[in-house]
């Protein structure tokens, strides 16, 4: 969902600059794509720990594991919007 500018103007109660509005736009679309990409890398890590078969569990550690630290990243930037 991008915010309108008057619904952005309303919530925030001030006058704003054009060039600030496409920054908090901007950040508001980041902090949604990152959200939609923590919902994937999760979808991922089930369709890991149930249907694929690794030679040790060291190795679906170690997947599971590079998951986990994408989507650590993603939910930060998901955070900041």
């Amino acid at each position: 969902m991008v915010m309108h500018r008057r619904h952005l103007a309303n919530v925030l109660k001030v006058p704003l600059r054009s060039s600030l509005i496409r920054q908090i736009e901007r950040i508001h679309r980041q902090a949604e794509s990152a959200g939609s990409f923590v919902d994937e890398i999760e979808a991922s890590k089930i369709l890991i720990r149930k249907n694929f078969r690794f030679a040790k569990d060291a190795d679906r550690a170690l997947a599971l594991g590079r998951f986990e630290d994408a989507r650590k990243v993603f939910g930060k930037l998901a955070s900041e919007g």
